[in-house]
């Protein structure tokens, strides 16, 4: 997601001098809070207070603050206590913009906060490129860059002033992450040229928790980069168009149809001028606003939105049911448990079938990590073995939750990579296995990629465990991996 800070916005200013003031602006769905007091206990007490204002006003789904840099300084013990309260007590999303300074950078290590409500945003600034690397720990969510750090190149174009610049850039962004451009003139230039570079990035050595949708909303950033994946609803589009070509259908059901609603745009441009309902369903109330303002301005609120977990609302009658809730193995978003919910034998859902597949790999980055739970990837691994085909569900059917498969290995690994196909409609397919077609190709999902303690195991079993409350899957070879990782349904 990249967004623009106005001049007038505020000075982003780390080490001016300090007054008594909050300055506050609105950029899309992101509220700004510059703060400027150097006084420890007025400034988190002036923050709660406006915390909970911007949360009664229900105004943005993010908040960014720019902390003074007397806060980190003056009290590091103090100033941990008081960001883990702020942590513990926050509502919603909240991003502290902090300078790039090793000295800070330290100190915010030191202070492991751990929130899902909390986390870091980097004004790049020119500082060493050892800072920056050191900063990449912390995982920022936004990076501000300022006007400062571009120039025009001989064809009239913006572009980073320095290979430098653009390297610290490459090192701190992810595809999840937030960029705000602040005081730059040829914005939407800009914007571009920031898309491309983010393009041709290539982080190779990080892991990523797998997402949990039906326990922990998405945010736009992450919709973002699905609704990018032009392969994906290239093939959703021909899927659609031959169940409403084949089939008599009546109404249609979108479930999940996240921030910009793309599979509505698709059925509402598939069903014109024929006599269909659509209705789409969304538990996400970060969607609700976005989904409204489209229904009115794109769909001529044609468009019944129900914003409810589809679970609650399944009594629904519909003749097609549409959705894009699969994971990089298919099943690991609980596609499955959500989608029981339809089991009228006449009812054409897309997709019909999903099913995954392990490889057996080896890599250096899987040396170190918890091997508790998968996790999501996107950096090169050896493969060790042949794919092996793991679980499979239909729809409609009464799905078999627990599943349990057999996987063989002969080479020394420490990790099995998954991947997925899917046949949206009969001969329809998309997926993340490496030898699809490439129009069936999809970008937008990583590997998922279940770690193991470096082995020569030859006999692996997989388990997919529902036990009515949640799913979780485990792994066994020499011992037993993944029993403390679960997805709440």
């Amino acid at each position: 997601m990249i967004g623009t800070i106005p001049n007038e916005a505020f000075t982003l200013c780390a080490e001016s001098s300090y007054r008594l003031v909050w300055q506050r602006s609105q950029v899309g769905d992101i509220v700004l809070i510059e703060a400027q007091e150097e006084d420890q206990d007025k400034f988190w007490s002036d923050l709660r207070c406006k915390i909970q204002k911007e949360y009664q006003q229900d105004a943005a789904n993010y908040y960014a603050v720019v902390l003074p840099y007397g806060i980190y300084v003056q009290d590091p013990k103090q100033f941990n206590l008081q960001l883990k309260q702020v942590a513990n007590e926050a509502l919603m999303q909240l991003i502290f913009i902090i300078p790039v300074v090793t000295e800070i950078i330290s100190l915010l290590i030191e202070t492991q906060l751990v929130s899902e409500q909390v986390s870091y945003g980097v004004y790049l600034e020119d500082t060493e490129e050892e800072a920056i690397k050191q900063y990449e720990v912390l995982l920022p969510s936004m990076i501000i860059i300022p006007e400062e750090h571009f120039k025009v190149n001989s064809k009239g174009y913006p572009i980073l002033k320095s290979e430098l610049i653009r390297r610290k850039y490459e090192t701190l962004y992810r595809r999840d992450q937030i960029t705000m451009l602040y005081q730059c003139k040829l914005m939407e230039q800009k914007i571009e040229y920031i898309r491309y570079v983010q393009k041709h990035v290539r982080k190779t050595n990080y892991l990523v928790d797998p997402l949990q949708p039906q326990s922990k909303d998405l945010t736009s950033p992450v919709y973002e980069i699905f609704e990018k994946d032009k392969n994906k609803y290239r093939q959703y589009a021909r899927a659609i168009q031959s169940a409403i070509q084949e089939n008599e259908i009546g109404r249609i059901l979108v479930v999940g149809p996240g921030y910009n609603g793309p599979l509505v745009d698709i059925v509402y441009e598939q069903i014109e001028g024929k006599d269909i309902e659509i209705v789409a369903i969304e538990k996400n109330r970060k969607c609700r606003q976005s989904l409204t303002d489209r229904n009115g301005q794109k769909w001529n609120n044609q468009v019944q939105l129900i914003f409810e977990d589809v679970r609650k609302v399944a009594d629904l009658k519909a003749d097609m049911v549409v959705s894009e809730m699969l994971g990089s193995i298919g099943c690991n978003e609980l596609s499955p448990e959500v989608l029981q919910s339809f089991q009228n034998p006449n009812l054409i859902m897309i997709p019909q079938r999903y099913q995954s597949y392990l490889m057996p790999v080896y890599s250096p980055f899987l040396e170190k990590p918890p091997l508790y739970q998968p996790y999501l990837v996107n950096f090169a691994m050896h493969n060790q073995g042949q794919w092996q085909k793991l679980f499979e569900f239909h729809h409609p059917s009464d799905p078999e939750f627990n599943q349990s498969r057999e996987i063989f290995n002969s080479q020394p690994i420490n990790g099995f990579k998954g991947v997925f196909v899917s046949n949206l409609y009969k001969n329809v397919r998309i997926g993340n296995h490496p030898q699809m077609l490439n129009e069936e190709y999809c970008d937008s999902w990583w590997e998922l990629v279940f770690p193991v303690a470096l082995t020569r195991r030859q006999d692996w079993r997989f388990q997919r465990c529902n036990n009515g409350k949640t799913v979780w899957y485990q792994w066994q070879g020499d011992e037993e991996y993944g029993e403390d990782y679960q997805m709440t349904m």
